[in-house]
């Protein structure tokens, strides 16, 4: 990562925060700069080759720490914040963990446009799918700045977004939000289809649909996804 435009950034909305986890601190150039910002720093990699590096920011910071390993397959006790720049290539599952188990009260990442328009999206467009409405439930979504691939090193080929991401008072539990990904690896499996016709396959009994039936999968709200879920399962919030 090379923008500094980009580091102050994400830097600057973690102002305030006591801990922040980093995933994929890479270099530690971002890792730096939180910790003038953040009372407590931990970088988490699972690249070798940054971890002498990365020592070295941490040894030069009494603030900061280094994990190497998977932030996929780590647990911490507490998450309060999280920010960094994400490897593109865990997108899916890291959000998937971060609305299940991190869920930091505050968070900013650097993610491929694509994505950040997917998780802003809204009802009814080409970008909302099962992922805008994973995240919704748990997350008010910001989108920040738009970064060309000169801004990192290497370069990736596609441009970048932050994201900003703050836990809703309302947020749906983790054991709820088990339950909607479920339903919605079905629901939106076929999400061009009548809603009415969709339930049919994803639910033992799909008969309790009511005014929503007859629009699309793509047209439901997060909240109304989150409803059918429950249904479909027979839980209740």
């Amino acid at each position: 990562m090379v923008d500094p435009r980009l580091v102050l950034e994400i830097a600057r909305n973690m102002r305030g925060c006591n801990y922040v986890v980093e995933p994929g601190a890479g270099l530690g150039v971002v890792t730096s700069r939180l910790s003038d910002n953040a009372g407590y720093v931990l970088g988490v990699e699972v690249d070798a080759r940054f971890i002498p590096l990365l020592g070295e920011v941490a040894r030069e910071h009494k603030n900061i720490d280094v994990v190497y390993g998977d932030i996929l397959e780590l647990f911490f006790e507490r998450v309060e914040c999280m920010a960094g720049n994400l490897p593109y290539s865990i997108t899916g599952p890291f959000f998937s963990r971060l609305v299940k188990v991190f869920r930091p009260k505050s968070a900013i990442f650097t993610v491929q446009r694509e994505v950040a328009s997917r998780l802003a999206a809204k009802p009814g467009t080409s970008s909302y799918g099962r992922l805008t409405v994973l995240v919704q439930l748990v997350y008010e979504v910001k989108l920040g700045n738009v970064y060309p691939p000169s801004s990192f090193y290497p370069p990736p080929e596609v441009y970048s977004q932050t994201v900003n991401l703050r836990l809703r008072e309302d947020a749906v539990s983790p054991s709820e939000i088990e339950i909607v990904e479920e339903f919605t690896r079905c629901l939106f499996s076929q999400r061009n289809k009548r809603v009415a016709k969709v339930l049919r396959s994803c639910c033992e009994n799909g008969d309790f649909v009511n005014d929503v039936g007859e629009r699309r999968v793509y047209e439901l709200s997060p909240s109304e996804v989150y409803s059918l879920a429950l249904k479909c399962f027979g839980s209740s919030r």
